[in-house]
C-alpha cells in the first residue's frame, strides 16, 4: 500500500472512513455522519475484510468511501435494499429523526454483502460527483472570460472571425459534463437575476458572502469533456448512477442534479474517454487555442490524479498557453480543496497570454456559498 501505517490496513482504511464521517457533518449529511463510524469500526474489525480485498490496494484518492457508500445508495434506490431504502430518504423513507445508526451501518454491510456483483463494480470505479451547485463558482471564470473578450480593443484585421469567437469549454475530469452546460443555468441572488439564463429550470442562487457577483454575458459555442471513465446522463442506468453518488438526505442536491440532467438532454456536448488525460489534452487543445476564446477548467478532481499526472496536465495548459492571444485568450480555472483550509474550494485562474491571475473566490465544496473575494480581476492590452 502506497500509504504506510503502523497499525495496518485495515486501521488506515477506517481512518477514512472516519475522516469522511466528519466531511458528511460539515457538509449537511446527518445520515452519513452518524452511519460512518460505525462502519469504520466494521472495517477496523474486519468486518470487510473480503469486499476489500486485497486492502493493500487501496490509496486515499480512490475515496473508497463513496464507493461503498454509492453501491448501497445504488442498491436501495433500484429496490434491492428495502431495508436500507427505508432511512434514505432519496428512497421514500425517513431519517427524521436518525434512525439508529449502528444498526443502519448493519444493514448497509449486509446489502453490500448480498449483492457482490454491484458492489465490486461500484469499487472498481471511480467516484462520479458531478455537482452542478459548484457551477455557482465556476461561472466567475466564465464570466472574466467573456468580461476580457468583449473589452479587447477593436482591431479588425487581428481579432479572429466572428464566427469563431464563441467561447469553448474543455473540462478535465468531467463525468457526465453536467457543468459543461454551466452557461445554460440561472443565477441569482435570492429572488434577483445576477446572470446566465433566468428561464432555465437549474436556478443557482447561493448564500453570496460579502456580494453577489455582476455577470458578464457570455456565448459558449463548444463543449468538450475528458474523463476516464464519462457518462451519458440521458442514459437512465446511468443517470441513477449519478444519482447514487449523491448522500440520500440531501433532497435540494438530488432536485438540482435531475434539472441538470434534464439540461444535458439538450444542449450537447462532447465527451471523450481518455485514460491519459495529459496525453490526449494537448491535441484537443491545439485545436482550440489561438482561434477562440477557451476555458479550461476542472473541480474536486486533483485528488483522483496522480502527483505526476497533475503536473504533466498543467504543463499541457501552459504549452496550450502560448498560442494564446488577447483575441483568443485561454484561462485556466480550477475549483479544488483550499490547501490552508479543507472544508472549502478555493476557486483560482489563470490567464494567457500572460499565466498569472487571481484567487477568484472561495466556496463551500457543494456551492452551497461562494464567497467572491474583493480583489478583481483586472486585465490590460499587455497581459
Amino acid at each position: 500500500m502506497a500509504e504506510e501505517n503502523a497499525e495496518g490496513p485495515r486501521e488506515l482504511l477506517a481512518g477514512w472512513f472516519a475522516a469522511q464521517a466528519r466531511s458528511c457533518a460539515e457538509l449537511g449529511s446527518p445520515l452519513y455522519a452518524a452511519v460512518l463510524p460505525h462502519v469504520a469500526q466494521d472495517v477496523r474489525s474486519g468486518r470487510y475484510d473480503v469486499l476489500l480485498a486485497p486492502m493493500e490496494r487501496w490509496r486515499f484518492g480512490h475515496a473508497l468511501p463513496l464507493r461503498l457508500l454509492g453501491a448501497a445508495h445504488a442498491l436501495a434506490l433500484r429496490g434491492d435494499a428495502p431495508r436500507l431504502a427505508t432511512a434514505y430518504p432519496s428512497c421514500g423513507g425517513r431519517c427524521e429523526p436518525l434512525p439508529d445508526a449502528r444498526l443502519l451501518a448493519d444493514e448497509l454491510g449486509q446489502a453490500l454483502s448480498a449483492h457482490p456483483v454491484v458492489t465490486t463494480d461500484y469499487l472498481a470505479r471511480a467516484v462520479q460527483t458531478n455537482e452542478p451547485g459548484r457551477a455557482s463558482a465556476l461561472v466567475l471564470g466564465l464570466s472574466a472570460l467573456a468580461e476580457q473578450v468583449a473589452t479587447v480593443p477593436d482591431q479588425s484585421n487581428s481579432r479572429v472571425d466572428d464566427a469563431e469567437t464563441g467561447i469553448a469549454l474543455v473540462e478535465i475530469g468531467c463525468s457526465a459534463g453536467l457543468n459543461l452546460r454551466l452557461d445554460r443555468f440561472g443565477y441569482a441572488d435570492g429572488s434577483r437575476a445576477v446572470g446566465g439564463d433566468p428561464d432555465s429550470i437549474v436556478q443557482l442562487s447561493p448564500d453570496w458572502h460579502r456580494h453577489a457577483p455582476a455577470l458578464h454575458p457570455w456565448r459558449v459555442d463548444a463543449r468538450w469533456g475528458l474523463d476516464p471513465h464519462p457518462i451519458d446522463p440521458r442514459d437512465e442506468a446511468m443517470a441513477l448512477r449519478l444519482r447514487s453518488y449523491l448522500w440520500p438526505d440531501q433532497s435540494e442536491r438530488r432536485e438540482r442534479l435531475d434539472a441538470a440532467i434534464e439540461v444535458s438532454r439538450t444542449v450537447p456536448a462532447r465527451l471523450i474517454q481518455t485514460d491519459d488525460t495529459a496525453a490526449d489534452l494537448p491535441t484537443l487543445l491545439a485545436t482550440l487555442t489561438g482561434q477562440r476564446p477557451v476555458l479550461v477548467f476542472q473541480s474536486i478532481v486533483w485528488q483522483y490524479i496522480p502527483v505526476a499526472a497533475r503536473n504533466a496536465i498543467t504543463h499541457a495548459i501552459e504549452d496550450a498557453g502560448r498560442r494564446a492571444t488577447v483575441f483568443a485568450p485561454l484561462m485556466r480555472l480550477s475549483f479544488e480543496p483550499d490547501p490552508l483550509r479543507g472544508d472549502r474550494a478555493a476557486v483560482q485562474l489563470r490567464t494567457w497570454p500572460g499565466g498569472s491571475g487571481p484567487l477568484l473566490a472561495h466556496a463551500d465544496l457543494h456551492g452551497r456559498w461562494v464567497e467572491v473575494l474583493p480583489e478583481p480581476v483586472r486585465f490590460s492590452d499587455k497581459s
